[in-house]
This record gives structure tokens, C-alpha cells and sequence, in this order.
């Protein structure tokens, strides 16, 4: 199955290739939206980010159950539906049960979906005994964004026989609530209030039924269950409708994804579907219950102004110009020595009246100290409230009754990486003893249990930012973007919703910086580099990437001309480490390899196999064994091979830089031709997973 431009989640064929394990170490992609999106390749002007999203959070796999899934759509995968695809949207699952689309309009940004009018717009799938003739062991799933706050309207539905006739499952808005109705001859089973729904905002719901019990999710989180153990309602000929019952009832708002199982999924399975296609990365950030927003992108000059409320940070020790950074999502900088924000005795910020502490942090150290306390004036630091903490190369969460931690799985809840921006929320169900607590990561739970003792609350303490209240200060060192706090505990779909919705603020990764170049959004997307361009081109993805003894690199190109030496990426400045390019004949490419001993050069009299032209799109392959070979792959041919005469890589320095489409920063002969994803590995592709690379993505780069 081809890879698509929508869809977060890889297909199979490439997954094995891609994926960082297996020696992916960078990826840029004018095709993906997380390496667009938010800022990133849009104008091509200096320092435009396009970001590397070769180990991209929450890019999990969908829940396949093989032959168990019998109807999947999925708007955002092109091959569901692209645009102009016409009437039919296209079932991914093996029982082609594909949908007849009426009305319901075809939207993308960037993801697809189905814009439904609420009057009579409707996508209907046929019978299909698989689909339809289950009596037990179902599950079904839906995104969905909803226009409309009044009145019942139907969103995913399914019918026994004739439409709007006996029903056998309902998921149904019912103004701003979620319904889940099942139907049988021995009763009905009702699912009621499940959850809030915001207008204008994804949601993704779920159902299952195992025989003995309903259950209902709402964005991936178990919402309610009902015992049950009579049959669904069943029939070799009935109908599914996404949009209305069939003649009314109709849903007014977007659909994206629509699956069914003849299985039922387990809670984890429901919360991967969730994660896999999470469409909360397009709402907005959650900010009810939040009672102070402290958000650098917000800052000026001055103290640090609460947007929400008057719980203001003063700087301490430090200048704005010293220590503040405009840079995508803007922080501050604090050196771990005296440097700290002060935010003094306020209430509001008290265990009884916060319920979720939420930031995003870099550390410049294993033990970069305290992100964030609460704590008495007095020198003892007793008694203390709460504490958010680096130390060791763990992340530690810590809830007081004096001087004694109540929360023991906080500490070590989680490995911090320095140098990484790490987006953390920490909730507190209560501050009684046997209270629930989490910690979530980069949008994921990873440590979570239960207060062993009351929590410590005082008006009177001081809350600070970048250290703890106490002699021995134990400053933060490292970088700090955003601290917000919120009266209630987040679910956990509100916190990878902020995750979500904040992450490309603060990119990790071999992340790439623009000049001179655009985006072209379309069928591919691709960025345009100017043809025959002597200077002045390129992307840079920085120096802090290896120069191994086995790597490879990918390119998706279409050449505007073949007659001057074009890069395609080198890795060049202080010493030579490649450069792969054009040579300046029609045809033909330079792949030279430089380290101890005599370099190794693919040159024009070896590429005999080489057939590069201005017509399409093609894959170009160089692989690298310091140890063996190097080799240049177009497409799915083996092109040239060459025995290695370098006996080890060259030391990178410091001022070697990773460049996509140039040579240099003061490159002669960057590329010209429209460029769509650039991989490095370190590790050499194998035949087979070139072929697998190229297999999955040839249809977005309109090659069979």
C-alpha cells in the first residue's frame, strides 16, 4: 500500500525501514505535516524550520486484527480517498467495504475528511455479512467534529435491513454530549453522557462489546460500562451509515476515520487507535480550569506576565536580553548558578486549588535541579507542597506532607535526555491520602499512584521557577518555555492534546533550517529549489549528526535540469565527509565518500546503469561500508558499485554540516529540482528496503 501525505501513521512496507530502531537517524518531509506544519517550510525564508521527524511521539501503528477489521475509512490516507477520487471512499480493510458518498464534501488540512451539511449528507456502505451479521465480539471507532450543538444527529450507525428500520448500534450526539445505543431482541443497552463535546473540535469515539459488557470510550479514555450478554441485532443485509440513520437525522460537522472489528479491542488497543490517528494535534490548545499562564511565546519585557490571571513571575538575576530567546516557541535560559522566577505567596497556586501542573523544559545536565517548588519562606524548606525536579538523569515529581514525599512513584518517574525539550504534566486527583497521581510525558502517560498520605496546603507558600526555596538552592540549569497551571486533573486526552498542540514549538531532532527556498503545497507537496542556481540554496540540518563507518542517504527529486553540478546533500565544511551531486552530463551523479587513506569516488565513467531525467520523479540512493562498498541506487536499480578504498570515516568537526541541496553555506552549485524527502541512516540499506522505501511512496510521487 502506498504511504500517503496525510496520515500520521506509516504503512507497513516502509515502517520496517523507517523507524529509528532500525537506523533511521534523520528525515525531513515536504509530504508529512509534522515536518511542515506549524511554522515550518512555508515561505522559505531565513531560518524557517522544516522539522526532522525521524522519531516522531505518538507516531504509533493502527490496530490491524488482520481479517477481524472489516471496515476501515480513513479520509486522511490518499488511498481511501484523495481529492477528486469522486463518489466512492475506499475501505482499507480486506473486505472492501467501501463507501458511497453522498453530499458530504471532501476537505483537507493537510489530513483529509468529510464535511457534512446536516440536511441531508450521508456516506452509506452495502451489505457485507462481516460487516453486519455480529452478534457479539464488535468494536467500532469514529473521529469526528461536530458543527452543531443542538438536536440528535447520527455519526456512525448501523441497521438491520432496510435504512432507518430495526437498529443494531448507534454512536449519536445529542448536543453536546456523547449516546452509544446497542440493540437486541433480548433489550437495549444505553451509554449515555459519555462525555463533553467542544464544537469545532476533534473527538475521537469508541465502543466494544465482548459478550458480557459494553464499553465506551471517548479520546482513547474508558468512559463507561454496562454488563450485558444478549445478542446485537443482526443481519446478512444490513446497512452502515456514517452521517444519519439512512433518512434522517443527520450530523452536521466532519468525519475523518470510521472502523469496525469483529473483535473487541482492549482498552490499550483503543487508546493506540486513538494515539495513531490523533486529530487533537488540530484543536486547540485545552485551557479550561487553567488558572495561570505563564507562556514565554507570550513575553516582552519585564516580569513574566500571567495571560489568564495576576500570578506574574519576577525575574530574578536575570536580563531579558541575556536570558530571554525569541525561538519558535520562546524561553527563558537559566544558568543553574543564582538565576530563578519568583512567583511569592499566592493561594491561588496551592495543592487545594491546582489539580495539574503543566511544562515544557530543557535540561543542560543530568542533575539540572529544580524546574519548579512550592514551599515555606523559611530556610528549613519545611514544610513543602509540591517539587518538579532533574536530578541523576531522572525526572522527579515529588507531593509533601512536611518534609516527607507522599508520592513515591514520581520519583524516577522518567529518563530526561539532555539537551531535549521535554513537555511534562504532573496531576493530583486530591490532597487526601489514597489520592490518584500521573505523570505524563510528551503527551504519554508513564508513572501513576496514589498519594500515601495527606498533602501539605498553606496559602502562605512560595512558588518559584527555576529553583527550590531554600539555602541550598539547587538551580535550574537549562531552558524553560512554558509553565501553566490548571484547577482540575487533565485526562489524558487533554494532555496529549496540549502536547499535541505545542510540540512544534519546541523541536527536538536534526530539525532543518531554510534559505532561499519554498514550499509548494499539491500533489506531491515538494520544496522548489531554483534551477541552475549558483548560490544561496539549501537546507541545513546542522552538524550534530555522525559520519558512521556504514551510513545511507535518500533523496525524492525531480531535476528541472542535468547540465551543472548539483548537490543533492553533503556533509561539508571543516573537513569533507560526501558530497553526492550531479556531475554535469545528462544522467549521470557523484557519490564521494572521504576519509583515511584514498577517498572513494563514484565518478561519471562508473554510472553506466545511471538513468536520471527531468520527467518524473525518481528515488536516488547512495549507501556507504567503510568496510565494503559504496553503491547508487535509482529507484529500485542498483545503478554503480564501487569498492571502498577509505579505510575509516573522517573526523567530523565541529563545523561539518548536514546540507540538503547544497554544498556549503556559500555552496556553488546547490541543486535544482523540486525536492520532496531527504532520509540518512546509519546503517546500509539493503536492497530490499529500498525497494520497500520506494514501493510504499511511489504513489505520492505519481510513479507506479
Amino acid at each position: 500500500m502506498p504511504t500517503n501525505r496525510r496520515i500520521l501513521s506509516q504503512d507497513a512496507a516502509v515502517a520496517a525501514v523507517t523507524d529509528s530502531a532500525q537506523g533511521l537517524v534523520a528525515r525531513i518531509d515536504a509530504n508529512d505535516e509534522d515536518s511542515i506544519e506549524s511554522g515550518g517550510a512555508n515561505t522559505g525564508a531565513a531560518g524557517t524550520t522544516i522539522f526532522d521527524i525521524a522519531n516522531h511521539d505518538l507516531n504509533v501503528p493502527l490496530i490491524d486484527k488482520g481479517t477481524d477489521l472489516v471496515l476501515h475509512l480513513n479520509a486522511s490516507d490518499t488511498n481511501s480517498y484523495e481529492s477528486g477520487d469522486g463518489s466512492v471512499w475506499t475501505d482499507l480493510s480486506s473486505d472492501g467495504n467501501n463507501g458511497a458518498i453522498d453530499g458530504a464534501a471532501f476537505g483537507s488540512d493537510l489530513r483529509g475528511y468529510f464535511d457534512f451539511d446536516g440536511t441531508n449528507d450521508e456516506v452509506e456502505v452495502g451489505a457485507d455479512a462481516d460487516l453486519t451479521n455480529n452478534t457479539s465480539n464488535i468494536s467500532a471507532e469514529v473521529w469526528f467534529n461536530a458543527d452543531s450543538a443542538s438536536g440528535t444527529e447520527y455519526i456512525f450507525y448501523q441497521t438491520n435491513g432496510t435504512a432507518g428500520q430495526t437498529h443494531q448500534w448507534i454512536i449519536f450526539r445529542n448536543a453536546t454530549n456523547i449516546y452509544i445505543y446497542i440493540y437486541g431482541t433480548a433489550g437495549n443497552t444505553t451509554l449515555e453522557s459519555l462525555g463533553g463535546i467542544t464544537q469545532g473540535e476533534w473527538t475521537h469515539v469508541a465502543f466494544t462489546y465482548d459478550g458480557s459488557n459494553v464499553k465506551g470510550y471517548v479520546n482513547g479514555t474508558l468512559k463507561q460500562t454496562t454488563a450485558r450478554t444478549a445478542n446485537v441485532n443482526s443481519s446478512t443485509d444490513g446497512k452502515t451509515f456514517l452521517g444519519s440513520n439512512g433518512s434522517g437525522n443527520y450530523f452536521e460537522g466532519k468525519i475523518a476515520v470510521a472502523r469496525y472489528y469483529k473483535t473487541a479491542l482492549t482498552a490499550s488497543e483503543i487508546a493506540q487507535n486513538f494515539r495513531a490517528n490523533c486529530f487533537l494535534s488540530y484543536n486547540s490548545i485545552y485551557s479550561t480550569d487553567l488558572v495561570t499562564n505563564l507562556d514565554a511565546a507570550n513575553y516582552t519585557s519585564g516580569n513574566w506576565a500571567d495571560s489568564v490571571g495576576s500570578n506574574d513571575g519576577t525575574l530574578n538575576n536575570m536580563t531579558a536580553g541575556d536570558n530571554f530567546d525569541k525561538e519558535l516557541g520562546n524561553y527563558f535560559e537559566l544558568n543553574g548558578s543564582n538565576e530563578y522566577i519568583s512567583i511569592g505567596a499566592t493561594g491561588t497556586l496551592d495543592t487545594g486549588n491546582v489539580k495539574s501542573f503543566e511544562f515544557w523544559f530543557q535540561a543542560d545536565g543530568a542533575s539540572a535541579g529544580h524546574i519548579l517548588t512550592r514551599s515555606t519562606s523559611s530556610s528549613s524548606f519545611n514544610p513543602r507542597a509540591y517539587a518538579f525536579r532533574v536530578n541523576t538523569g531522572n525526572f522527579d515529581a515529588f507531593f509533601y506532607s512536611g518534609t516527607s514525599n507522599k508520592f513515591s512513584a514520581g520519583d524516577d518517574a522518567f529518563a530526561v535526555t539532555t539537551g531535549e525539550w521535554t513537555h511534562v504534566v504532573v496531576t493530583i486527583a486530591g490532597t487526601t491520602s489514597g489520592s490518584a497521581a500521573k505523570v505524563y510525558k510528551n503527551g504519554i502517560e508513564v508513572a501513576s499512584g496514589t498519594l500515601s498520605g495527606d498533602v501539605g496546603t498553606d496559602s502562605s507558600f512560595l512558588t518559584d521557577i527555576g529553583r527550590r526555596n531554600f539555602s541550598s538552592a539547587d538551580y535550574f540549569d537549562g531552558k524553560i518555555g512554558a509553565v501553566k497551571f490548571h484547577s482540575s486533573a487533565l485526562t489524558p486526552a487533554q494532555v496529549a492534546q496540549n502536547y499535541l498542540a505545542t510540540k512544534n514549538d519546541y523541536p527536538n531532532g536534526h530539525n532543518g533550517t531554510l534559505t532561499s527556498v519554498s514550499l509548494i503545497t499539491g500533489t506531491p507537496s515538494y520544496i522548489d529549489f531554483t534551477a541552475g542556481q549558483t548560490s544561496g540554496d539549501y537546507i541545513d540540518l546542522g552538524s550534530t549528526i555522525s559520519f558512521p563507518r556504514q551510513f545511507s542517504v535518500t533523496h525524492w527529486v525531480n531535476f528541472h535540469a542535468l547540465t551543472t553540478l548539483q548537490h543533492l546533500s553533503s556533509y561539508y565544511g571543516g573537513g569533507h565527509l560526501y558530497y553526492f551531486r550531479t556531475d554535469g552530463s545528462a544522467g549521470k551523479l557523484d557519490w564521494n565518500i572521504y576519509g583515511t587513506g584514498t577517498t572513494t569516488q563514484i565518478v561519471q565513467s562508473d554510472t553506466q546503469n545511471i538513468v536520471l531525467n527531468t520527467t518524473e520523479w525518481q528515488l536516488v540512493t547512495g549507501t556507504c561500508d567503510f568496510d565494503g562498498t559504496i553503491k547508487i541506487y535509482i529507484d529500485k536499480t542498483l545503478s554503480a558499485s564501487k569498492t571502498n578504498n577509505a579505510t575509516a570515516p573522517n573526523t567530523k568537526t565541529a563545523s561539518d554540516e548536514l546540507y540538503v541541496g547544497g554544498l556549503n553555506l556559500s555552496d556553488t552549485y546547490s541543486m535544482g529540482a523540486d525536492f520532496g524527502a531527504f532520509r540518512f541512516y546509519d546503517k546500509e540499506l539493503t536492497s530490499a528496503e529500498i525497494d520497500a522505501i520506494f514501493d510504499a511512496e511511489k504513489a505520492t510521487y505519481g510513479r507506479s
